[in-house]
C-alpha cells in the first residue's frame, strides 16, 4: 500500500509541477531520466 501511495504521489507531483512551471514539460527524456534506475535509487535515497 505505501508504494502505491508513493507512485501516485510522484506522478502527482510531477503533473503539478509541469502545469504550474510550463518550461518542465513532462517530455521523452525526462520521463526517461525518473524511470532510469539512478533516478530510483535517489528517490530511494530520499525516504
Amino acid at each position: 500500500m505505501p508504494i502505491y501511495l508513493l507512485v501516485t504521489l510522484t506522478v502527482f507531483l510531477l503533473g503539478l509541477v509541469s502545469v504550474l512551471v510550463t518550461k518542465a514539460l513532462p517530455t521523452l527524456p525526462h520521463l526517461r531520466s525518473i524511470i532510469s534506475d539512478k533516478a530510483f535509487i535517489a528517490l530511494l535515497s530520499l525516504g
